[in-house]
């Protein structure tokens, strides 16, 4: 995998609450790269579907501890992920353009979807690469035990990487 997207993929602009940080935008991620790989997901355009909001709460409940004071609210990460060069949203003919979007309702109205970065989902569609980028994304966001074993996880990774490349 590219130095570009690790760089991306662990540089995410999360929130965070006192030590922990936020696992949505990882949640979602997980979830598409499970959808591509079931092949859900055959295009960069990531639609808001049921399937998709199924899904996340799966990938959600797998990695998302009950007491971790987060809700598996996929409106937060599909509409913040905006923040990231490969996460690109698509206006609806309604747009009214709020600033946050908490409910699905809201979100749908104003979005039919996002484009990911052709070259990230073609990453994802690699077994190799997605099964790497799935490591990233659980060491970086989903291990909120101890900062130093995720920056750890990420060297690790990374050194992998470099040393397959």
């Amino acid at each position: 995998m590219p130095q570009y997207y690790i760089d991306l993929l662990s540089q995410m602009s999360v929130n965070r609450n006192k030590s922990k940080t936020a696992p949505h935008k990882a949640v979602l991620l997980l979830t598409i790269i499970d959808m591509i790989e079931a092949e859900e997901i055959s295009s960069p355009f990531i639609q808001i579907t049921d399937s998709l909001i199924e899904n996340f709460r799966r990938v959600w409940n797998t990695y998302v501890p009950n007491h971790s004071g987060y809700e598996p609210r996929i409106a937060y990460p599909f509409f913040h992920l905006s923040s990231s060069p490969f996460w690109e949203l698509v206006k609806t003919p309604s747009y009214q353009g709020q600033t946050e979007y908490s409910t699905m309702k809201a979100l749908e109205r104003d979005y039919s979807g996002a484009i990911i970065d052709v070259g990230l989902f073609r990453i994802m569609k690699d077994p190799i690469s997605r099964n790497e980028i799935r490591t990233l994304l659980k060491s970086k966001y989903l291990d909120n035990d101890s900062a130093s074993s995720s920056l750890i996880g990420i060297t690790t990774l990374i050194a992998l990487i470099c040393a397959v490349a």
